[in-house]
This record gives structure tokens, C-alpha cells and sequence, in this order.
């Protein structure tokens, strides 16, 4: 009994794209932090679960959606709708109480807040998801909703955002091109568009490898500007980062995926570091 809850509770946080969730719910505390709102406090705690709970339905909901092109790649085949773990109806009691969770605990957190975070959620489910299916350029649609988490939670703690937290809703977006492109490198193109699905392959894959290397560079150039912003000192360690990351993009795009996102890790948490010892 208790291992088949463990395994629903796992199959729930699969479906809900937990790491990408958590991801956002961080970027979301990351900008409540710049805006210099009290980081242990019960509205860093709205703004960060909401964050999550919204980010949780909106990859649940992609998953609906996407659950006949999910059977036909080998990297989703055993996801728990496809697998035939969770149902579609089941699918969608789940996504819609993360919804509820997550509108509830925003709301709490700001209307502000709550309406970017929902903007996000709409981009993804239903410009980004169905666009996959027409065109490449999704990539940089998509890549809006991971620039939106860090200015909702700005905008919890203050009114109107400020250049900092843009820089870091810039680097948010940036940083998502090259994460996304460099899956194409790990993965194969032909998984997506045996899916049907629409990618840049068109382009060959040196000029995609251009786009990929430039994108790369922006994040972390970016990512480095606005460490040095937040504290000077620090920004050495990230800047040695950013050469050795860069001379293994250039040298395999495969070998972005991982080391770009430790390094978005490092920047998003920054300011979260910074205000906790501040």
C-alpha cells in the first residue's frame, strides 16, 4: 500500500514537471528577493509555492495536451500518461487542484503577481504547446515563460519593476535558447518531428549551432553582469564558470544542457544568498 502511494506521489510530480516548478518557484523567490521583500516571510512563502502550484498545472495541462506526441518519443514514452500510470481524467483532477492551489496562494502573494504568473501559464499551454506543431520560432515564444517568474515575484514585494530584476527576466530568457536548442544535439532532431512536432533542422545544423553558441555567450555575459551587480566579489568564480562553459559549447553542444543549468542555478540564487545574509 505504501509503496503504490509513493509511486502515485512520484507519477504526480512527473506529471507536473516538478524540476521545471521548482525551477520557476526559485526564479519567482529570486525576484521577490531583489525586491527586497523579507525572504522569510509568509509571502515569500505565498509567492514561492504559488509559483510552483501554477507552474505545476501549466506542465501537467502539457502533458494533456501533448500525451499522443508524448508516446511517440523514446525521451517521453514513460511518462505517467503515456505509460498508462495515470489516466486522462485522472490527469485532470490533478492539474486542475495544482491550479486552484496555486490561484489561491498567489492571490495571497498579489494580484500583480498573480496576473504575470498566469500569463506565463497561458504562453505555455496555449501559444508555445500547439505552436510546436507549426513552427521552430516556438523556441523563442516559449522562452518568454521563463522570463515571467522573477517579475512576479518582483512585483509581489514593490509596485513597479526595476533594472535589475529586467536583467534577470532577460537572462531567464536568453539562457532557455541554447538549454533548448542544445536537447535537439542530445536527443536527435528526429524525435520531435516524428512527433510531429516543428524544430529549426530546416536551418542546417551549423547555423543552428551558431544561434546556439551566441545565445550561450549572451547568457553569460548576462548571467556575469548581474552577479557583479548584486556582489562584486563573487563574480570571479562565475566568470571562469562562463570561459570553461563556453569553450566546451563551442567545442560539443552537447555538453551545454547540464553545465548551462548549474549556471542558471548559481544566478537565480544569488540574490536569494544575498538577501538572507543582508
Amino acid at each position: 500500500m505504501l509503496v503504490r502511494i509513493k509511486n502515485f506521489l512520484k507519477d504526480i510530480l512527473e506529471l507536473s514537471k516538478y524540476k521545471i516548478a521548482l525551477a520557476n518557484a526559485i526564479c519567482g523567490l529570486s525576484g521577490f528577493s531583489l525586491g527586497e521583500g523579507e525572504i522569510f516571510s509568509f509571502k515569500s512563502l505565498f509567492v514561492f509555492s504559488g509559483i510552483f502550484f501554477l507552474a505545476g498545472s501549466s506542465g501537467a495541462l502539457n502533458q494533456i495536451l501533448e500525451r499522443e506526441q508524448d508516446k511517440l518519443m523514446k525521451r517521453t514514452q514513460s511518462r505517467p500518461i503515456p505509460s498508462g500510470r495515470i489516466s486522462v481524467k485522472s490527469a485532470s483532477v490533478i492539474t486542475s487542484l495544482f491550479l486552484i492551489a496555486g490561484l489561491t496562494l498567489l492571490y495571497f502573494a498579489g494580484k500583480k503577481a498573480l496576473l504575470t504568473a498566469l500569463l506565463a501559464l497561458f504562453i505555455y499551454d496555449f501559444l508555445y504547446t500547439p505552436l510546436k506543431k507549426i513552427s521552430g520560432i516556438s523556441v523563442f515564444v516559449g522562452a518568454f515563460v521563463g522570463a515571467l517568474p522573477p517579475v512576479s515575484g518582483y512585483l509581489s514585494a514593490k509596485d513597479k519593476i526595476d533594472n535589475i530584476t529586467i536583467l534577470l527576466s532577460l537572462f531567464m530568457y536568453v539562457y532557455q535558447i541554447p538549454h533548448t536548442l542544445s536537447l535537439f544535439y542530445v536527443f536527435g532532431w528526429d524525435e520531435w518531428e516524428k512527433a510531429g512536432f516543428k524544430t529549426l533542422s530546416k536551418l542546417g545544423r551549423e547555423k543552428i549551432r551558431k544561434i546556439i553558441i551566441i545565445t550561450l555567450l549572451l547568457s553569460y555575459i548576462i548571467g556575469c553582469a548581474l552577479i557583479a551587480k548584486l556582489i562584486l566579489p563573487v563574480v570571479l568564480p562565475f566568470l571562469i564558470f562562463s570561459i570553461f562553459g563556453m569553450i566546451r559549447g563551442v567545442k560539443n553542444p552537447r555538453e551545454i544542457f547540464y553545465s548551462l543549468n548549474l549556471f542558471m542555478l548559481g544566478v537565480i540564487l544569488t540574490p536569494i544568498i544575498k538577501s538572507i545574509l543582508s
